[in-house]
Order: C-alpha cells, then structure tokens, then sequence
C-alpha cells in the first residue's frame, strides 16, 4: 500500500533519476518527508495507480524542469492534479525546480520556479531548501546579510586610473565603484594596508589582509579605495562578496567571465572557480578583494578555497577579529567626528 501523508512527491521523467533523487535525498536530510518513484514504486505495482495516488495524496508535488519533462506521457497528469487544486499557486501545491538550462512552455512560464541551473552544490543545496522552506511556512525569502549595493555590477572594464592619459596601461577591474573624491581621514591606514601587503609581496608569497570592524565603519570603502589609490601597483583587482559560501564561490566563479577564461562558459561553477584559482596562481600584479566575510563559515570557505603560494594580494574585509597567523590584520575605527565631516 502507498504510504500516504508524505509532504511532498516528486515528479520527474526516467532521464532526469540523479537530480530527483538528489532534490527528494536534500528534502528528507532538511527534516521533510518525500515520495519518489525510485524508492517508493515496488516491483508488480500498479503504476498508473500508484501515480495517481503519489500526486493526490501528497502536500505538495515537486516538478523537476527539463526538456525531457515535457517530452513524457506520464508527468503531466502528475503536476495537472497539483495545478488544478491550486491554479494561482496560492499554496504553493505545485513547485517547479528547474535543472536544465531552457524556457519551461506552457502553464510553467506563469509559474516562478526554483532554479538551480549554474550552482554548485553546497549553493543549489542552499537555494532548495530556503525556497522550499518559504513556501511551506510562508515566510519572505529576506537574506541574511545586506544585499550588495546595485552599482556594484560584476562586468569587465579595461578603465586607465582617472586623471591618467588615453595611452596609459591598462587596468582590468570589476572594482563595484569609482574613486570617492569625499573619501578622508584614512590615509594613514591606506598607507599600513600598503606598506604590510608590499613586505610581503617581496616574499613573492600572498598574505591576506583582514580588514575587521564593527559594520558600517567604512571597511569596504577602505579596500576599494585602496584598490584605485594604489592601481599602480597592480595590473589587475577584482571584487567578489563574501557574505555567505554560496556567494563567495558564485562570485569567485562570476571572475572566469572578468577574466574571459576559457571555462567561463561551462555551467559547473566548481570548474570556473578552480580555474580562476589557477589563473590567479599563474599570474602575479594582481588585487583580489573578499567583502563581507562576517562569519565563520565564509572565514573556513575562505581558507580552503585560497591555495598556498599566491603571488598577488588579498583583502578580507570582515567583523571578524580572529584570522590566522598568515593575515596581516587592520583594526578600522569609527572616524573622529570632525574627519567624518
């Protein structure tokens, strides 16, 4: 007999078994009950029956999105009954997860899915289950750090240092903004951040620097604008956010396209970021900025993620006091109140 009360039943077609039993393995891990046909249909079973009962008799009905499902006599009357008990997707009876890289036709392009297309695990893992979790309780999908300003657009630009002539070299960067001409009473921890990021760039040998303090003390500001003050010192900087390890890696991998690698194409983010790695290896002269790190899951991804003997610079900006012996660290305080004028 169909066990029955599950919370959600997974919809698929033969050609999509790893990503459905993937979604029902990382629903079930998170606390959530499934019913799969990989694990649930019984040899000799009937199976139009055991459909039919699987998308009636579950909360919800999960569609995993290809190409392929469309293609499958079956699949459809499994989402046609979730749609039809809930045609304006008011509690969210239908839930589309898409996992190939297409436009869903028909009633899907009303529906908004859930898309996992380009992530990696731990990101897609992440994604699923904070998308899932807001439909079940109805909670906003509000993030936990504050989002990264909207100029702040990761794209290539091959920019001279303002002020500088049309002839002179020039400077790959995906800084998220231009020099602040109001930006005062810093210089001299722009002019520690430099000289501590040089001694140990004659060892020919990366030292990250952490930049910590309290939020909203200009910690970011710090590190762009040392980027812009001294570009002279390098032939390339990059920008990547850093406030969860889904972020880091998403952008880490974003820096393929910056960098126009050949792997910038592929859709397994995994390969784009140890090919950036491998680029930043390679290559020396170069700034890579990790903004936001404020917690201790995004310091160990970090770590890991950074291989031994970089020859270019790294900034961390974080809350986070406690770094490794291996990072240089700079306090940033609350400006004096006549500075901050």
């Amino acid at each position: 007999m169909m066990p029955e009360g599950k919370e959600f039943f997974v919809s698929y077609t033969g050609a999509d078994n790893k990503w459905a039993e993937w979604i029902a393995w990382i629903l079930e891990e998170a606390g959530y009950t499934t019913l799969i046909q990989a694990w649930d249909f019984k040899a000799a079973s009937n199976f139009v029956l055991k459909m039919q009962s699987s998308a009636t008799d579950t909360s919800r009905t999960v569609a995993v999105l290809t190409p392929d499902y469309f293609k499958s006599a079956f699949t459809q009357p499994e989402w046609a009954a979730a749609f039809a008990d809930d045609p304006k997707s008011e509690h969210g009876r239908l839930i589309a997860v898409r996992v190939a890289d297409f436009e869903p036709p028909g009633l899907f392009k009303a529906i908004v899915y859930i898309d996992l297309v380009g992530l990696d695990e731990i990101a897609a893992k992440e994604k699923l289950i904070k998308s899932v979790g807001s439909i079940v309780t109805g909670k906003r999908l509000k993030p936990d750090s504050k989002p990264v300003f909207p100029e702040a657009k990761l794209s290539v630009i091959h920019a001279p240092f303002p002020g500088t002539t049309a002839n002179s070299k020039q400077f790959l960067h995906n800084l998220p903004f231009n020099p602040n001409p109001f930006f005062t009473g810093r210089d001299k921890m722009l002019d520690n951040l430099h000289v501590a990021l040089q001694q140990k760039a004659t060892a020919a040998i990366t030292q990250p620097q952490a930049v910590h303090g309290l939020g909203g003390v200009g910690k970011t500001q710090l590190a762009i604008e040392y980027a812009w003050k001294f570009q002279a010192d390098y032939d390339a900087a990059f920008w990547a956010g850093a406030s969860s390890s889904a972020e880091l890696h998403a952008r880490i991998a974003m820096l393929a396209t910056v960098l126009n690698l050949t792997e910038k194409d592929v859709k397994e983010q995994e390969i784009k970021v140890q090919a950036v790695m491998g680029w930043l290896q390679s290559h020396n002269r170069w700034l890579l900025i990790l903004d936001n790190a404020d917690t201790k899951e995004v310091q160990d991804a970090i770590l890991t993620i950074l291989p031994p003997g970089l020859y270019g610079h790294t900034i961390v900006t974080s809350r986070i006091a406690d770094w490794p012996v291996g990072y240089n660290d700079l306090v940033v305080s609350i400006l004096p109140e006549d500075a901050a004028k």
